[in-house]
């Protein structure tokens, strides 16, 4: 066993492991000091509020079109073949996604957002700070032609510290402004300011690396080149990753969307702090998932049988260290949750319960994506996830409106059924259809 250990991840990859390992704990603890510092400055009630802004924008954002999960796919591959004009065709798709679909959609979201808000929530003002959220949104969006890029070469030291860099400014600028006394719209500017910073920092960091590396192609080139890629390029496989990684994220985030409708701010703040409480330790979960995105095609390549046992090893060994990572956060969330937050989030406590046993089998579902992507049968983790969540919505109807059983405790319920309960019969769903049939 000692030896297999040894042998499942390469020296680089234990390298990147380890960097993202850091880069995700910096970002865990950032996230964190500073959810801890809203909550004390604004209360249950404008936390929640502030809470409803980004699940507003995560429900309307399901629109975007996300290429980047089928680009960190073919980027590695076109990069390990030294193929320059497929590493053209992906960054040029990006960039005309961006400037032909994402501005598009952006605009109408932008304009259309205190609408919707005050339809969903009965607050325009929420619509008002989410449009400058938004419109930065739209220009960071860029960003990702310059961090795919350096996760598709393994540049992850450089990705690392533009991560860490942008989530402490997303962190610092609304928490400066807020000080200033300017609340909720301060706490809207400073995220979007700092969205837009990095934004303008990433166009100058790929300008000066495409002057230096042959195959990181201009700006200009990739405007000039717009014409030569279709919209439909490798439009089976990107369509599929596209529905797949919108409808898991909506789907994930369908049991916070439900309870903003029935519930008050002051629930989806407790919520809010339960679940960021309890989910630090998702931070050895993100970085292993990242590694297993490039690593899981490139074994696929080189021996299916390899494939096959670092999925299971790598699900065996990530589940076990997560239940025991998980399992102190649980027991202390009494003792932490108070003490950090201070004694007016203590409802936030019990909910913390629910939603960690939700997600404590979570490290033995970490190759379920990667698995599905490398094996070319993303539809499959799209019916899954589509009739788990059907489920799941039975589930809390049955108890909301026939057992009258409360919001909270429904989308508890709910919740609960999506993560741990689904998880063994997701592994046996993946087992059967998937590894079972694999092949090159």
């Amino acid at each position: 066993m000692l030896n297999y250990i040894k042998k499942f991840f390469i020296r680089k990859t234990i390298k990147d492991i380890v960097t993202f390992q850091t880069s995700s704990f910096v970002n865990q603890v950032i996230n964190a000091l500073s959810s801890i510092i809203l909550a004390r400055i604004l209360g249950p009630t404008k936390y929640g509020i502030y809470s409803l802004i980004f699940i507003f924008i995560s429900l309307v954002t399901i629109a975007d079109i996300n290429f980047n999960k089928t680009a960190i796919v073919l980027l590695p591959e076109a990069y390990a073949a030294k193929n320059k004009e497929e590493v053209k065709k992906i960054l040029t798709y990006l960039l005309k996604i961006r400037l032909f679909v994402y501005l598009p959609i952006y605009a109408v979201l932008i304009m259309a957002a205190p609408v919707l808000t005050d339809y969903l929530y009965n607050n325009h003002q929420i619509g008002e700070f989410a449009r400058l959220i938004l419109f930065a949104a739209y220009l960071s969006s860029f960003t990702d032609i310059l961090n795919l890029n350096l996760e598709s070469r393994r540049k992850i030291k450089f990705l690392a510290l533009v991560e860490n860099s942008t989530v402490f400014l997303k962190n610092l600028l609304p928490i400066a402004f807020i000080l200033l006394g300017f609340e909720i719209f301060g706490l809207a500017l400073g995220y979007a300011l700092a969205l837009i910073i990095v934004s303008l920092v990433s166009f100058i960091i790929y300008y000066v690396w495409s002057k230096k590396d042959e195959y990181i192609p201009s700006f200009i080139f990739l405007i000039k080149n717009l014409n030569q890629v279709k919209i439909t390029y490798n439009f089976n496989f990107n369509f599929s990753m596209i529905l797949d990684s919108k409808l898991g994220n909506f789907w994930g985030n369908l049991p916070l969307l439900v309870l903003s409708l029935i519930s008050t701010p002051a629930i989806i703040g407790f919520w809010k702090i339960a679940y960021s409480y309890v989910s630090l330790p998702m931070v050895l979960l993100n970085s292993i998932s990242r590694l297993l995105n490039v690593k899981f095609p490139q074994d696929k390549v080189k021996d299916i049988n390899l494939l096959k046992r670092n999925f299971y090893f790598s699900s065996l060994i990530t589940g076990v260290i997560f239940i025991g990572l998980s399992l102190p956060f649980i027991f202390l969330a009494k003792y932490l949750i108070p003490l950090f937050y201070g004694s007016e989030f203590i409802p936030a406590v019990e909910i913390s319960y629910w939603l960690g046993a939700s997600l404590i089998a979570s490290g033995f579902a970490i190759g379920f994506g990667p698995i599905y992507r490398a094996a070319k049968k993303v539809h499959l983790s799209i019916i899954f996830n589509a009739l788990r969540a059907l489920i799941g919505i039975l589930i809390f109807i049955f108890s909301f409106f026939i057992f009258k059983v409360s919001p909270l405790a429904s989308i508890l319920l709910f919740q609960l059924f999506i993560g741990l309960l689904c998880t063994p019969v997701h592994f046996w769903y993946v087992k059967r259809l998937v590894i079972e049939k694999i092949n090159n």
